[in-house]
């Protein structure tokens, strides 16, 4: 179980750093991270030394086997979200079930057990998504976290009434599975707290960092930054000092302010800017 786990997060984790445009190096560093960053917080907490994730080299070998394969083969494996999707399900319910029965024989409670599962189910994934410099997943959409500790409880559970192991792999297994799965299909997420808004003061998000002028735009982060932030902008011109090619094929302005259309006044436009109110 944990060798299809260990598979199955190298080809999720290797997924998403491919999706946020890191390189080989990078894809493998996520990929790994994945893979061992889970049983290596399982190892730590239940007093293991040294990690048992670390004393294998195959780990490293198939997750970087897997980050090449995805450097490659990316924009064909792009096609198949939704098996991408079933793999790291799987994993999740291979790694709940491997940090649960972990926690168990070191004769750790049952609720213990649940959160050992879930850390080792998930702490990978929050590893992976700090080391892209994102607010993990796991923490404000998607059910993800959820289905790993209930099926670290019932592996408890199990472990604690003297069933069998294979029964409680299997059951285990497809819970976690079908209510990750449905939370992917469905859109499924838990509920957020309701900010209350004021009637003078609208409540605004926060603003993103201040974009830097077209001639600070020396770096390729700063250029794909202002393109995420101000992809196209139609329907108005643009006091610019520099231009750049979006990658949908539209050209915006880099570093400048964005004027407004003159006036309507029925007298032909004779293509100097004019400020209006």
């Amino acid at each position: 179980m944990e060798v299809l786990g260990i598979l199955a997060f190298a080809l999720a984790g290797a997924m998403d750093a491919a999706r946020s445009r890191l390189d080989l190096f990078g894809i493998g560093t996520a990929a790994i991270l994945t893979a061992i960053g889970g049983g290596v917080l399982r190892d730590v907490l239940l007093g293991v030394e040294p990690p048992i994730g670390l004393l294998t080299a195959w780990y490293f070998v198939a997750s970087l086997v897997i980050a090449a394969i995805v450097v490659f083969w990316y924009p064909r494996l792009c096609r198949f979200d939704m098996p991408v999707q079933f793999c790291d399900a799987v994993g999740l319910a291979m790694f709940t079930i491997t940090g649960a029965t972990r926690a168990m024989e070191h004769g750790t409670p049952v609720y213990v057990a649940g959160i050992i599962g879930m850390i080792n189910a998930v702490g990978g994934g929050l590893m992976r998504e700090v080391l892209v410099m994102r607010v993990p997943t796991v923490l404000h959409k998607e059910i993800y976290a959820l289905p790993a500790f209930g099926g670290g409880i019932f592996v408890g559970l199990g472990f604690t009434l003297h069933l069998s192991p294979e029964v409680v792999a299997v059951v285990t297994v497809q819970m976690v599975v079908i209510v990750r799965m449905l939370a992917v299909v469905r859109k499924w997420n838990l509920p957020t707290a309701r900010i209350p808004q004021t009637r003078n003061a609208p409540l605004r998000e926060r603003r993103p960092d201040p974009v830097p002028s077209g001639l600070a735009l020396h770096r390729q982060e700063d250029v794909e930054r202002t393109l995420e932030m101000f992809p196209v902008l139609p329907g108005r011109q643009v006091i610019g000092q520099r231009t750049a090619q979006h990658p949908h094929g539209n050209r915006v302005a880099l570093g400048a302010m964005p004027q407004a259309q003159p006036r309507r006044t029925g007298r032909p436009y004779d293509g100097r800017p004019r400020m209006t109110k």
